[in-house]
């Protein structure tokens, strides 16, 4: 797929992959919504693309917080009816120890990693479906596909 010229969401782009996926596509001519928890970053990784804030716009949102989520997404309907593709990429880890189980911290990692992709597709998702066009990424581990020692929860989010 070679993606040009299109309007693109990044979830998790304020660091690593998301925002080296920015750049890559930013210097393809795509307009970018990027969204992640740390505005600042959002906006100094803005500040650097060809296009700057006149082509590209970001949104602070907690993916672990479905009000957010669901604002975000709002304002992503309103500013861009014609999404092309959505690359789901935002992440987070942790570990686990059976002995002192961290029962919020799990709860937040499937939030984010599950819940968060889950509730941006089923709101997104209508009008790619009514232009029968577009594309959706979802960024995965191989942590996913066999679990990894002391992170249970972040393998079992993966997987699901």
């Amino acid at each position: 797929m070679k993606l040009a010229q299109e309007t693109i969401l990044i979830t998790g782009a304020s660091s690593g992959i998301g925002a080296e996926l920015a750049r890559q596509l930013a210097r393809r001519g795509c307009r970018l919504i990027l969204t992640a928890r740390r505005k600042e970053l959002l906006d100094k990784l803005i500040s650097e693309l060809p296009g700057g804030v006149e082509r590209h716009q970001a949104f602070c949102c907690d993916l672990s917080q479905p009000g957010e989520v669901e604002s975000m997404c709002r304002s992503i309907r309103e500013s861009y009816p014609l999404l092309d593709g959505m690359i789901l990429n935002a992440g987070v880890g942790g570990g686990f120890n059976a002995f002192a189980m961290d029962v919020a911290g799990i709860r937040y990692q499937f939030e984010v990693n599950f819940w968060g992709v889950v509730e941006t597709i089923a709101r997104l998702l209508p009008p790619l479906l009514e232009r029968q066009a577009g594309f959706i990424a979802v960024t995965s581990s191989l942590a996913g596909y066999r679990g990894m020692p002391a992170s249970a929860p972040y393998s079992a989010a993966k997987a699901a």
